[in-house]
């Protein structure tokens, strides 16, 4: 995974995808749910990168799969928003909407400011997008 993220840093992304993949069978051989569900996230962040939109959203879902059988809250939250981000990209509002509040409200449980301010600049967007500005 890290050298994998290496390889992102330096826009070798295609390589980046490579490592990742490797990376996420190995956790997947000592079932690692947890580092599962980080991994495939990375692959979808690389995915949009190399333009493969829904080969992104598969892995974002493959993500969220992993981090709810774990039960990973932060994870879950993680993955939900990175799929609402994806909605957004394509224009299906109501999508992303559901997947921002589904999101939020598990960030708020956790009460971590700074993932709750990232969440609230998506939603700010969000609106703005609608042009619900009030």
């Amino acid at each position: 995974n890290n050298i994998a993220r290496l390889n992102d840093i330096n826009g070798e992304y295609e390589k980046a995808i490579i490592l990742y993949r490797r990376a996420l069978a190995l956790h997947a051989s000592i079932d690692d749910l947890d580092g599962m569900s980080i991994v495939a996230n990375n692959i979808g962040h690389n995915m949009i990168k190399v333009g493969e939109e829904d080969s992104a959203m598969y892995y974002y879902k493959l993500s969220l799969d992993y981090a709810l059988a774990n039960g990973h809250k932060k994870q879950i939250a993680v993955s939900l928003e990175n799929i609402g981000t994806r909605f957004f990209n394509l224009g299906l509002s109501d999508s992303c909407y559901s997947y921002y509040y589904r999101a939020r409200q598990l960030k708020l449980e956790s009460n971590n400011q700074r993932t709750i301010g990232y969440n609230s600049k998506n939603f700010a967007e969000l609106y703005i997008n609608v042009n619900k500005l009030d």
